[in-house]
């Protein structure tokens, strides 16, 4: 199953980078037209475009190398520390209709 979200991951980055790549590919021809150097100045939709790439560009040099050096961090540290992984362990499970929780400070 872990390995499975670890393969989602990837697709999404490579899915953002193929955007990114695309994107940039449209920006540019955009450019050529309404960049700095055209005598109509820059347009709504060569200043929306290249804002939405500066956002990819954003999330996939800060927010895809953070999450996978957190992915990273947890496997190893799940791997290196002993105990229990659910991240459960004194939770009291589930209870049936006849079962009673036990408080501790109870007094029976």
């Amino acid at each position: 199953m872990r390995r499975r979200a670890d393969l989602r991951l990837l697709g999404i980055a490579a899915v953002l980078l193929v955007a990114y790549l695309a994107l940039r590919w449209v920006v540019t021809a955009l450019s050529a037209r309404q960049g700095f150097g055209s005598p109509d100045g820059l347009g709504p939709g060569f200043v929306v475009l290249a804002a939405l790439a500066v956002g990819l560009r954003v999330v996939l040099l800060v927010v895809v190398p953070a999450v996978f050096v957190y992915r990273i961090a947890t496997s190893a540290l799940a791997r290196l520390l002993p105990g229990d992984r659910t991240g459960d362990a004194g939770v009291a499970g589930d209870l049936g209709a006849g079962d009673q929780a036990v408080r501790p400070n109870s007094l029976r």
